[in-house]
C-alpha cells in the first residue's frame, strides 16, 4: 500500500547476522532494502524484491472406501453372534 517502514539495528559486526519474519497482508511483491554504512563513512544500499507466494486453501473429501465398510460388517456380525450365542446359554 506504498508504506515504508524504517528499522534501526544498531552497530553490526562482520561476523555478525541475524534473521528477521516480517507479516504482510495484500502484499504478492515487496522490495525488502538494507542499507548500511561503513568504517570509512561509507554508504551501501542493497535491494531485493521479495514475491509472496499465495497461500492455498485446499480442502481434502474424503473418499469412500468399501473396505472399512466390509470390516464394520463382520465386525457388527462377530458381536451379534455373540450376543445370540450368550443369550441362548442362558
Amino acid at each position: 500500500d506504498g508504506e515504508t517502514k524504517t528499522y534501526y539495528i544498531d552497530s553490526l559486526e562482520p561476523s555478525d547476522f541475524d534473521s528477521f519474519e516480517f507479516t504482510f497482508t495484500n502484499a504478492s511483491k515487496i522490495i525488502l532494502k538494507a542499507q548500511w554504512n561503513n568504517e570509512i563513512g561509507e554508504t551501501f544500499e542493497k535491494s531485493v524484491v521479495v514475491k509472496v507466494p499465495a497461500k492455498k486453501i485446499v480442502i481434502q473429501e474424503t473418499q469412500f472406501n468399501p473396505v472399512h465398510l466390509v470390516i464394520s460388517i463382520v465386525v457388527l456380525v462377530f458381536i451379534v453372534i455373540l450376543i445370540v450365542v450368550a443369550w441362548r446359554k442362558r
